[in-house]
């Protein structure tokens, strides 16, 4: 009997190749870009991996408060994906950034 969480259920929500080979508009690239060097994106950054680390202590308090497996796995799932969603928001502007640096 194998109950293990597997990296399947992940497949939902990856992004696909046709996806990540859309282009972002120049505008909202340069604007993505702007943002991410300004006083206001390093505020956004840090709440962001606040939120981050947040999620993370909610599940090790889970863990030490005697959850089940099951609960434990469930709560694994739903912080791995909303960190992987809080990490492409920093990714989105930085990588703008750097691909308008670029130019």
């Amino acid at each position: 009997m194998s109950n293990a969480i597997h990296p399947d259920y992940f497949k939902d929500f990856r992004v696909t190749k046709d996806e990540e080979e859309k282009p972002i508009e120049l505008k909202e690239e340069q604007v993505l870009s702007d943002l991410s060097q300004t006083a206001g994106w390093k505020v956004l950054k840090e709440y962001i991996n606040d939120l981050k680390e947040m999620l993370d202590k909610i599940l090790q308090t889970s863990m030490e408060s005697g959850a089940s497996f099951e609960e434990i796995g469930q709560k694994t799932l739903v912080v791995t994906l909303a960190k992987s969603y809080l990490d492409q928001v920093i990714e989105r502007a930085e990588d703008a950034r750097e691909a308008i640096q670029s130019e």
